[in-house]
């Protein structure tokens, strides 16, 4: 595995996803044992480098449980994406939309297709962690009836509505590029075995 491989798979989305979700895990935690915030900022280095493999599997957490909770969307987008005819097609005419025979017949399509999917990961997972954020920082302010914890509440709140959107508009989209491939691919004589 090399490092342009590395840096371009779900490593780097599951980090992401994973020093989202610690900032808010840190902030609580110094809530419950009350340390100050400020200890936070006195992470040095060497302390990063050994949190990582733990950011990376809060990461894979956050992302699972946040991809379990939006599976009903998704699978209405990709109904609404493919048509509505697709529930009532015969199996076969539902493969041709199959992961599986888009990566055979064209790795460089399904790619493609699988980067806009990452994308989609980062935003799905923002929804939970920015409310979770926004909470444990109210939390911290001690009173929830205050001009500070209004803003926070309402920035919270925004950049939870906004990443819905953008996580529905970005599934919208990966899945319309995946049913484009694979018309694309069906109109395309079959590879010979």
């Amino acid at each position: 595995m090399n490092l342009d491989t590395t840096l371009s798979g779900e490593y780097v989305e599951y980090v992401i996803i994973g020093t989202h979700a610690t900032v808010w895990i840190a902030l609580l935690l110094s809530w419950l044992f009350n340390v100050s915030v400020s200890r936070l900022a006195d992470v040095n280095f060497v302390l990063l480098l050994l949190l990582l493999p733990f950011i990376y599997v809060v990461g894979i957490l956050v992302d699972s449980v946040s991809q379990t909770l939006l599976q009903p969307v998704r699978r209405r987008i990709r109904l609404r994406v493919f048509g509505l005819a697709r529930r009532a097609a015969a199996p076969q005419d539902m493969s041709r939309f199959d992961d599986e025979l888009l990566a055979f017949r064209s790795p460089t399509l399904y790619a493609a297709y699988e980067w806009r999917m990452r994308r989609t990961k980062v935003v799905g997972a923002a929804i939970p962690n920015w409310l979770a954020l926004g909470s444990i920082v109210v939390l911290h302010l001690g009173t929830p009836i205050s001009y500070a914890a209004l803003v926070v509440e309402i920035s919270a709140a925004a950049f939870t509505v906004v990443s819905a959107f953008a996580w529905a508009d970005l599934t919208s989209r990966a899945y319309a590029f995946r049913k484009k491939a694979a018309t694309l691919l069906q109109s395309q004589p079959s590879p010979q075995s």
